[in-house]
Parts: structure tokens; sequence; C-alpha cells
């Protein structure tokens, strides 16, 4: 199939109305612009091209198809993504390609059907008493809750595998996909036995895996408490948040995300009114999780676990998700263990609590205060070798300031004290010479002029690349490739039109040439502009002559230094119409 099926619904799916159901773009000369979905932006700096066909955002650097949107925005697999707009575009896919998608439809089913015969079994049945006064005694859960989040408890022993199998006559080769079902010597047993189950969905509500927690009367010490879905087709821990599907509205409503550890804690905030909330599924938020919710809101509230567990837990989910842009905010409920237990004791002291959540640098340097003594001079010393580096990373300056100051009062140090030692640990940092570093920079700097003009040229005039002069400006061998590419273009082609070029380049070529293109600052470049662009180009290898000319002066090469003295004199003659002063 592939690749002609997939060409096929690229061109009869249009990215600018696909991504505009998901986000507002407005029209910004040749492209279009909007906030970008993938990471928290106040000024937009995400770009769709109608012409290309694919969309990037230069805040995050996130860039792709309408295939990889799907993934990145829906949390679909390419498969998904393939057969959604397949279907959106009247393509039929060929079987082979279906079929996958089928194997991951088919998980999600046998997760559904599991998880509605686990509730069953515990409101309707004698065998999940025990589990219900369990959840609605001691945990304080209503059945509102428990059927909105459909939990349910999975008796132990084989009572799962025989309603899959010799009820509902499911093949066993599927059911194994799930992780449902573990082999032993005597057939099967259910996985999640003598557990209460908690369905784990994605976003579009599909039953991706379960999670389960050990009931106490099974508890014999050496069971994990919690034990989730393995790793499947359709389950991906990294990924994954508990309760998202039920509270994602709720989240993009009030901007914000509450993120606690375990489902019962997620439970107990939203049967209280706190329903902004998800659940991760493990010890510390992840950046794939962080992306996720960064998509719905501006705004991340830690709560996590009060003991040091937690306290670790939410150092690492800071780290996740402080390349998303969002604001993180750490909440303290000292009085309480968890979520769960504060939810149930004082509500109102818990929403405090979130009301007065710790901003990150506050929570940060809060904690290494707390986890060290610093009474001492060797205290301070060690103290010091925790928070440097922290106030290191506060790029905005009166923030540091004032961080400086609260740091220097606490340990009773002077301000110019702790900035000095900030200085000595950026200095310490630094490994590369700043010939190394300056030379790295003149790169970057000819990289970025040879883009614009070759971008202000492909908008405007292409064919004025072409000319001797100009082509002879351009060095780097993704430019060059290009330029081969217009030549042959319009050699075929009295006309140069961005679409039809950019769908016959090379598979190697297409994405540097759509950086080249796509870019925010597009709309603005005039022809007028490649005069100047032209200029600095000239300066920058004047400046490499003058370097080589100034090295040679010191040998007795007299050929290589009369060639280079004759280059440099050529490029002035050559460009003096511009102002090379």
């Amino acid at each position: 199939m592939a690749r002609d099926q997939i060409g096929e619904i690229k061109e009869k799916i249009d990215i600018v109305a696909l991504i505009s159901s998901y986000v507002s773009l407005t029209k910004a000369g040749r492209h279009y612009k909007g906030l970008c979905p993938f990471h928290s932006e106040k000024t937009p700096s995400f770009i769709v091209s109608a012409e290309l066909q694919i969309f990037k955002c230069f805040g995050c650097g996130e860039s792709g198809d309408v295939f990889s949107f799907l993934e990145k925005y829906e949390g679909m697999e390419f498969y998904e993504a393939l057969k959604f707009l397949a279907e959106k575009a009247g393509v039929k896919l060929e079987r082979r390609e279906a079929g996958i998608v089928s194997d991951k439809e088919k998980v999600y089913k046998i997760n559904e059907l599991a998880s509605k015969f686990y509730q069953f079994l515990l409101l309707n049945h004698p065998v999940g008493k025990k589990a219900l006064a369990y959840l609605t005694e001691k945990r304080e859960i209503n059945e509102k809750s428990l059927k909105t989040f459909m939990v349910g408890f999975a008796p132990q022993g084989r009572v799962l595998s025989e309603f899959l199998i010799k009820r509902k006559k499911l093949d066993v080769s599927d059911i194994e996909k799930t992780g449902l079902l573990i082999s032993g010597r005597s057939g099967f047993f259910d996985r999640f036995g003598g557990r209460v189950i908690f369905p784990i969905n994605d976003l579009r509500g599909n039953f991706i895996g379960l999670s389960g927690r050990i009931l106490p009367e099974y508890d014999n010490g050496r069971m994990g408490k919690y034990i989730n879905s393995p790793e499947t087709i359709a389950y991906h821990k990294s990924s994954s948040l508990y309760g998202v599907n039920i509270t994602k509205n709720d989240i993009r409503k009030a901007k914000c995300a509450i993120v606690t550890e375990g489902e019962l804690d997620l439970i107990s905030l939203w049967q209280r009114g706190i329903t902004n909330v998800v659940a991760i599924k493990g010890s510390a938020l992840t950046v794939e999780q962080g992306k996720i919710l960064a998509r719905m809101g501006n705004e991340v509230i830690l709560a996590l676990d009060s003991d040091w567990a937690g306290n670790e837990a939410a150092m690492r989910g800071i780290k996740a998700i402080t390349e998303t842009g969002v604001d993180i905010k750490v909440a303290r409920f000292s009085k309480y263990k968890d979520p769960d237990e504060a939810a149930r004791g004082d509500i109102a002291y818990f929403k405090r609590s979130l009301t007065k959540a710790y901003g990150v640098w506050d929570f940060v340097i809060g904690l290494a205060f707390e986890s060290t003594e610093f009474q001492s001079g060797s205290g301070k010393s060690k103290l010091s070798r925790k928070i440097v580096p922290i106030l290191s990373e506060i790029s905005d300056k009166i923030v540091q300031d004032h961080y400086v100051r609260k740091v220097s009062e606490k340990l009773g140090v002077s301000e110019e004290s702790v900035f000095e030692q900030i200085e000595n640990y950026e200095k310490s940092k630094t490994v590369k010479s700043i010939e190394n570093t300056t030379k790295k920079e003149v790169e970057e700097m000819r990289d970025i002029l040879e883009r614009r003009l070759l971008r202000i040229y492909i908008n405007h005039d292409p064919k004025l690349i072409l000319t001797g002069d100009i082509r002879e400006l351009f060095k780097k061998p993704l430019h060059i490739q290009i330029i081969g590419e217009i030549e042959g273009y319009l050699k075929k082609n009295k006309k140069f039109e961005i679409m039809p070029f950019s769908r016959n380049l090379p598979t190697e070529l297409f994405e540097g040439f759509s950086n080249i293109i796509l870019t925010a600052s597009a709309e603005k470049e005039s022809l007028k502009d490649s005069k100047s662009i032209v200029l600095e180009i000239v300066k920058l290898e004047l400046r490499d002559l003058q370097k080589l000319i100034s090295k040679l002066e010191k040998t007795d090469d007299e050929k290589v230094k009369s060639e280079a003295l004759e280059k440099y004199a050529l490029l002035t003659k050559k460009y003096s119409a511009l102002d090379l002063g």
C-alpha cells in the first residue's frame, strides 16, 4: 500500500482545515498562524503551510504533517491516525494496513469487556461484596463515582479467563495481547485477581489498559499494592493519565491540571468537586504526560504524596514538565499523607493548599533547606552546592535577584558571596574554548543568513538564485542541493510553484526545504531585504579571509598568501556595488 495510499490521503486532507478544528488559525502571508497546541505561549509561533501541507512551531520545535499532528495532539498511533484520516478522506485502506489497526481495536474492546465484567462483579454479585464495602465504607467512594470511573473487582482464580474464553468465545491469542491473563502450567490465571480494578482510558475514551489495587484481605506483604497492565500495543505507561477522558473538559475550562499519584486520590477529589484532576501511572510525571497536560492548559499543580518520596517525585515531575512552558506549582498539605486522605479529612484545607501552591523555585529551594543542616560552616557549604545550580538555572535576572536575597538572608551570608558562587559555577560549566564557541557562532550565523536569502528568492523570484554571483554565496550542502533542484525544476517548468516543487523533492531534502520556507517572519520579508543579507554574507567571508591572511603573514608560503589576497580583492570588487564599509 503504503506510500501510494498515504500520499493519496495527504492530498485529500487539507491540513489547515484539520488543524483549525483544534487550533484557532489566522492568515499570515502565505501561511496560517496560531498559538501552539503543544506548549504554553502568549505570542503565536505555530505556523501551518497549506502549500507544503505541514506545520511547525518556532517556539517548541514541534513539526510534521497531518498524521504526526494527530499522533502528537490526540495521542494516536500512526495506524490510528491513518485509519481516521482515511475515513475522513474517503480512502479505503488495503487489508494489511487495516489489520494493524484492528489488532489495537481488539485490545480496546477486550479491555472494555473485562472492565464492564469486573464492575458487574463489584456492584451486582456476591463475590464483590467485601470489595464494595471497602470502597464505600473505608474509602468513602459513592456509587456515582464508582460508576463514572467504572471501578470494578477482580476475584482470584480464573473467573475472567473463563468469561472471555468460554462464554464470549474470544481467541486466546487476542486476549494475550491485552496482558489481562497470565499463563501457568494448568492454564490461564487472571493477572488482577484479588484487586480493585480501575480501567485506564486515553483521551478519546478507548480502554487502553487496567490498574489494580490489592484488596487488604489479600495483601500478604509480598504483592505490590498496585499493578498495571504490561506494555501492550495499546498501553504505554509513560504516556497514560488515569481519568483524563472524564476530566479533560474541566481541565481545559480551568486551564489548569491538578496532578495526583493514585486513582483513589483522583476519585476522592473529583467526588468533592475538584474535577480538573488526573492521576499519573507511576512515581513521577513524565515528559510525555506533561505534553498532554500542556495541550489542555497553561498551569499544572503537583499534588503528590506529602512524604519524602512524594517530594522526590515532584522534583522529577518539575524537570519533566519544565520544557513544555506551562506554569508549574506544588501543593503541600503536610497534615495529611496524600490527597485522598486530605479530601476525606478536610477538603477546605486541601483547597487552600491549592490556592497557596508553591512556585517552582520556592518549592525547590525550600526543599533544599529542609533536607540539609545549614547552621554550621560545613552545612552552609553543602547546602550551597545544592542551591547554587538551582539559582543558576533562573534566567530572569530580577527573579534570580529575589531568590539570591532570600537565600543569603536565610544562610546568613552576603548576597555578593552567593552571586560569586553562581558565577564560579557557571564558569565551571564552560567546557569549550571561546575560540571554538566563536567559530560555531559564525557558522550558525552563516547558516541563518543563507536560509533567509534562499527563502526570499524562492518566495519572490527563484530565478535570481541561479545567477553566478548569488549562487556562489551559498556554501551549505543542503542549500546547494536545493538550488540544484530549483534549477532542474525551472528547466521543465516556466513558472515556479512551491507545492508541486516540494512534492517532487527527494525525501532527504523535503524536511530541510520545509524548515527554510516555513517561518514566522516569512510574510515580512521582501526582495529588498536580499541586498542587506548578501552584504552580511560577504562581510563574513571577508572576515574569514582577513583571519587567514593574518595567519599567513607568519609563514613563508607566498603562493597561498598571494591566492588569499587575490581572493580578498576579487570578492571586494565583485560586491563593490554594496556598501562593504
